[in-house]
């Protein structure tokens, strides 16, 4: 099954993780709404908010979904959620887990 996943971070093209999105299709980028983009560890981390976040938008399979999720160390440190894009598509983003211990947090 293939997954729309918006990246705004170390997987967005030229950046470090971006080799783990090989061979997936990039679409249209998308902003999304209702986010505050915090900082742990030198990454963006999204939690809720009032700002919006442009990332780019990538059609990936379900084995490259599981390794970004090893990457993104889910459940743990982000968990991936689905929300709607201001144009209306639906997509996967990775947002702060819930059980996130937030004093490991930096702003």
């Amino acid at each position: 099954m293939d997954t729309d996943v918006l990246v705004y971070g170390s997987l967005r093209a030229g950046h470090q993780a971006h080799a783990l999105l090989r061979g997936a299709t990039r679409g249209r980028d998308g902003v999304l709404d209702g986010v505050c983009c915090l900082q742990h560890q030198g990454y963006p981390m999204l939690t809720e908010g009032s700002g919006s976040i442009t990332g780019e938008v990538y059609t990936v399979r379900a084995k490259q979904l599981e390794a970004l999720d090893r990457w993104e160390e889910v459940p743990k440190v982000y968990e991936r959620v689905r929300r709607q894009l201001r144009d209306g598509r639906w997509i996967s983003v990775y947002v702060q887990a819930k059980t996130f211990n937030t004093a490991d947090k930096t702003i």
